[in-house]
């Protein structure tokens, strides 16, 4: 059982045109097959049933076109795990709810990311606060040149701050539309979940 996800999400699934191929190294007879389950936006389980009692190495590739470009991907497996316990074989239900948790995680993710990075940026505002502070401060006993110098530093710290406060109002935008798909996500998982 693979899990192979998109994290661009693409508007166009890829669903109809995956295709995937296994090959195996050292293997008995075997009837192989893969079967793929979809998730929501690049979101997809490959269930391998009838592998073979063993072999050296497996090759599972999966290929897909996009507006004649053709990505692929390949997952490699060395000897066949025994697995204890049974594996349960997910619903397309499922994994749709799997693929939507998936997202509701990811985005939860970028905000956490987000809210880092503001906090860094507001602390290198605070700082250059306070060297604007101080450099204002030591004007008082500048020469008339020293004073240009400094001004000049001044404004360049004002302009750091600008835009730092600048992309922390971007950031709030992310947050803020991040924080609307996690909801509509969860909606969306609730509404299908029994």
């Amino acid at each position: 059982l693979f899990i192979i996800t998109n994290p661009e999400e693409p508007l166009t699934d890829i669903y109809n045109q995956l295709d995937v191929t296994l090959e195996f190294i050292n293997a008995s007879q075997h009837k192989a097959q893969a079967t793929v389950i979809q998730g929501d936006r690049g979101y997809y389980v490959i269930l391998l049933e009838n592998l073979p009692e063993s072999y050296t190495a497996m090759r599972v590739a999966f290929e897909f076109t996009i507006n004649d470009v053709v990505s692929e991907g390949v997952i490699l497996v060395n000897e066949k795990e025994e697995i204890s316990e049974e594996i349960l074989v997910p619903s397309e239900a499922d994994v749709f709810a799997q693929s939507l948790e998936f997202m509701i995680e990811d985005r939860i993710e970028q905000v956490e990311k987000n809210r880092t990075v503001q906090e860094e940026n507001q602390k290198t505002i605070e700082e250059s606060e306070e060297k604007i502070s101080i450099l204002e401060e030591s004007k008082a006993h500048m020469t008339d040149r020293e004073i240009i110098e400094t001004d000049g530093s001044i404004e360049q710290l004002k302009l750091a701050i600008t835009n730092l406060e600048t992309r922390n109002r971007t950031i709030d935008s992310e947050i803020e539309e991040l924080e609307k798909q996690v909801a509509n996500l969860k909606a969306r998982l609730e509404e299908n979940t029994p």
